[in-house]
């Protein structure tokens, strides 16, 4: 049987910079601190995490840790360290393409495998020697579902405003397609529950592309 430790959360909350970390949810550590000391909070991120797996792992052995982030939430020192534990790592990032070289190669190598939701940086890896596996998202049926609503929307697009998203937008509203768009940027401003803008859609606009490319794609939840 496989014991599912859970071992850190991390968020970044408007105001502060929050993270607990712990064993059980009840036992979890939360530390706040202004963005200002995000280097206070990233080191004591390291060895809360440290502490947590050692005493997890002195329980009932831990045969994967499973870790999400980026060279900003962790050292390669740490990753290390969980690897010297007898622990292999697996490491994953959503959105890898928009920063490879300053956000995930620095980490390359002190992980076991890592994990991409995007076929074209798989290449990226394998050929610094990093082990890569093709890990795309899944939905939950009990978290998105289909619901009656009033279509009041006839197409919708769920998304930041940056990139050529912007360019590709304008486009359809020039040529008439009343589209709303929602999410960091726009005139509508993010919204608190996604899927209530999905059931009240006519079309769901998917757009895949990533940054500023055309051509590197992914999943994201919109497309579920």
């Amino acid at each position: 049987s496989i014991t599912r430790h859970k071992i850190g959360y991390c968020q970044d909350v408007p105001d502060i910079i929050s993270y607990s970390c712990g064993v059980d949810p009840d036992d979890r550590l939360k530390m706040p601190f202004i963005p200002e000391d995000f280097s206070g909070w990233r080191k004591k991120l390291q060895k809360d995490i440290l502490t947590a797996v050692e005493k997890a792992h002195s329980k009932k052995k831990i045969d994967l840790c499973f870790a999400y982030g980026t060279i900003r939430n962790f050292e390669r020192q740490t990753l290390l360290k969980l690897r010297q534990m007898s622990i292999p790592v697996a490491l994953w990032y959503l959105d890898e393409k928009h920063g490879f070289l300053k956000n995930q190669e620095p980490l390359i190598g002190a992980y076991d495998l890592h994990l991409s939701n995007s076929i074209e940086p798989m290449r990226w890896y394998i050929a610094k020697g990093q082990a890569c596996y093709y890990f795309p998202q899944a939905i939950d049926p009990k978290i998105y579902f289909p619901k009656e609503r009033t279509r009041d929307i006839d197409v919708s697009f769920v998304g930041a405003a940056y990139g050529w998203r912007l360019e590709f937008i304008d486009k359809l509203k020039k040529n008439g397609i009343p589209i709303e768009c929602f999410g960091p940027g726009w005139d509508n401003g993010p919204v608190e529950d996604i899927r209530e803008i999905f059931w009240r859609s006519k079309i769901n606009l998917g757009i895949g592309f990533t940054g500023m490319s055309k051509k590197l794609t992914c999943i994201k939840a919109r497309d579920f």
